[in-house]
């Protein structure tokens, strides 16, 4: 869309100044509307002439509208004026998708935009849209459209554009990347892990290791069936390998799960504690009870993942004169 008019003031003044010198500024497109390879005062003068009806039009219209308004009009040409005397125009945002990669279907995809930068604006002035562009009946979709990182499920194998546009509240410049996705269960799977090798390929893992990581759980489960890293032994961080997470019932995704938060099955152990009469408060001095078996489960307050000891309490019937109580701090792995 072309706006004309009002320009008939400045062209004196840039005819003016082009009498003076003509100083080129950085080889662009962007203002270079006589394709001469740089913006300078001839470019403006241009602008100025074809406003004003005395060109009927530019040699590459498409480089003019530098405030990206969508129209052609005297603040192009002001801007263009003053970007040739040493006023630079505003830089445009350079988006940054991320290289091309691949996914697994019904697996979520991370699209990664937080590379992009922009020259003259900070990171909270830019504004992000992510359009995605998947295979013919798929019905993904891009969970934030409007985050830097964001992503989508890929529900089809097959090639998925996602295209970002960021803007710096004046112009917009894209990027895209190309996500390839794969059906995981398709395909050779060397080592038997559930993972086809071109999904493990995709992921990192050894297409003929079983179990990558060394935690005691298949590639295939961590990646199809828990969620886990399967390149991470201790996906949540916690100091707990994922396969004793799985085995004892805690959350291998959440660092406030482990095997002695309380979560899941009991992890202390089974100890004997021979309850032997005391002679010092009048009993026989004879074993007078049988051997008593103590859990010691994991204490659901305590929620630092340290070893968690329990005070048990048992009592010495064997006494005449009255019951004692004995307190034992038992260790919750066992007797050493």
């Amino acid at each position: 869309m072309i706006r004309p008019g009002g320009c008939s003031k400045w062209a004196t003044i840039v005819a003016i100044i082009l009498t003076a010198s003509l100083v080129p500024t950085s080889a662009q497109e962007r203002g270079d509307v006589n394709g001469d390879g740089v913006l300078d005062l001839k470019d403006a003068l241009e602008v100025c002439q074809f406003l004003a009806g005395t060109i009927p039009d530019l040699d590459f219209p498409e480089n003019a509208d530098v405030n990206c308004s969508g129209v052609i009009d005297e603040s192009d040409q002001v801007a263009m004026l003053r970007a040739a005397i040493g006023d630079p125009l505003n830089a445009l945002p350079e988006p940054n998708a991320g290289p091309d990669h691949g996914a697994l279907i019904a697996l979520s995809a991370q699209l990664d935009g937080s590379a992009t930068t922009d020259p003259d604006s900070p990171p909270e002035n830019l504004s992000f849209f992510w359009e995605l562009i998947p295979p013919v009946g798929s019905n993904a979709t891009v969970d934030d459209p409007n985050a830097p990182i964001t992503s989508f499920v890929p529900d089809l194998p097959g090639d998925y554009t996602a295209i970002l546009t960021v803007s710096d509240e004046e112009c917009p410049s894209t990027d895209s990347v190309t996500i390839l996705a794969v059906d995981p269960a398709e395909g050779p799977d060397a080592d038997g892990d559930g993972l086809s090798d071109e999904a493990e390929l995709i992921l990192g893992t050894n297409p003929n290791n079983v179990d990558s990581d060394g935690d005691t759980i298949s590639d295939g489960d961590e990646v199809l069936i828990y969620g886990t890293d399967p390149l991470n032994p201790d996906t949540d961080g916690d100091g707990f390998i994922d396969g004793e997470e799985v085995e004892f019932g805690s959350d291998p995704l959440d660092p406030n799960s482990t095997p002695l938060s309380g979560e899941g099955e009991a992890v202390g152990s089974t100890v004997a504690v021979l309850n032997e009469a005391d002679p010092v408060v009048g009993s026989t001095g004879e074993a007078a009870g049988p051997t008593v078996s103590v859990l010691n489960e994991a204490d659901p307050a305590d929620g630092t993942g340290a070893a968690v000891a329990s005070v048990v309490s048992v009592e010495n019937i064997a006494s005449p004169v009255f019951l004692s109580t004995f307190h034992f701090l038992v260790w919750p792995y066992g007797l050493p």
